[in-house]
């Protein structure tokens, strides 16, 4: 946690205020439960670990269960959309795997909890000039090529289609027989839950595994910081994340790989790029 990250998380909840149209005396009562959630927030967290109560805080004081309901199959459809196009594009491409990797990146870019507003179309023009990092693509290609198993953690709704597409391709392309997607076990911003691997023809069966991830309220999944979420880890030859949130927590867990749009300044630096830069990392 930076000053910064404080600021954001009360925009955020002025975010939600805007999507709800919350009056002047809700949004003061929101806040000022941000800020008591805020107020007692250790020096050591990282935000996401802060987030799961900033966000309940907010959802319990408008009363609001999903507040990112619609919009959230609003852009899944918005997704499902450029499939047929998008998956003629990358199964053309000289390499289907860069091609699939830079369209779940464009995916990440659909994200309400950030304060820059993104814009899905230039960034879907832009993806296939992404230069990528070609030892860390080379490596996830080998690993991929060897693996039984992977754990894929997804990030928003929309997005998760554009992930469904990576999927299944490296299903058609490796002989990996289990697959574990992770999706939010309850609303949490835009976060991509199971109804939302649904959408996206995601599925548990047929070597498909469904694990739901904890939002800090009860029955909603396991939590990333977990030793039941370190054991799932463990069980898998590949892990595969999406978005700076599963970075910022498991970054320092060696051998993961890491698919994200760096929307903050402070993640930007940390891989040394600008904002609103893909990235794809492997942790050492």
């Amino acid at each position: 946690m930076t000053p910064s990250c404080y600021i954001c998380f009360l925009r955020q909840a002025e975010s939600v205020c805007d999507l709800v149209g919350a009056d002047a005396a809700t949004r003061t009562r929101v806040l000022r439960a941000v800020c008591a959630v805020l107020s007692l927030v250790p020096d050591t967290v990282t935000p996401p670990e802060v987030s799961d109560g900033v966000h309940k805080a907010v959802r319990d004081t408008l009363g609001v269960a999903d507040p990112y309901h619609e919009l959230k199959r609003e852009y899944n459809n918005k997704a499902l959309e450029r499939v047929p196009a998008l998956e003629e594009l990358c199964e053309a491409s000289a390499d289907p795997l860069a091609a699939y990797v830079r369209a779940a990146l464009c995916g990440n870019i659909i994200d309400f909890g950030c304060a820059t507003p993104f814009d899905l179309d230039a960034t879907y023009a832009e993806m296939a000039s992404w230069q990528l990092d070609g030892a860390v693509l080379a490596r996830l290609r080998d690993d991929l090529g060897r693996a039984r198993s992977l754990l894929f953690l997804t990030d928003n709704a929309g997005e998760i289609v554009f992930d469904a597409l990576l999927l299944r391709h490296i299903r058609k392309t490796t002989g990996i027989e289990c697959i574990t997607v992770a999706v939010k076990g309850g609303p949490w911003i835009n976060d991509a839950m199971e109804e939302d691997a649904a959408a996206a023809g995601i599925r548990a069966g047929d070597g498909i595994t469904i694990l739901r991830i904890g939002t800090g309220e009860r029955g909603t999944g396991m939590m990333r910081t977990s030793p039941a979420f370190a054991n799932v880890c463990e069980t898998h030859d590949v892990i595969i994340s999406k978005g700076q949130a599963n970075w910022e927590l498991l970054g320092d867990r060696p051998g993961m790989y890491f698919l994200l749009m760096a929307k903050c300044p402070l993640i930007a630096s940390a891989f040394g790029t600008k904002p609103q830069s893909p990235v794809l990392h492997r942790s050492s």
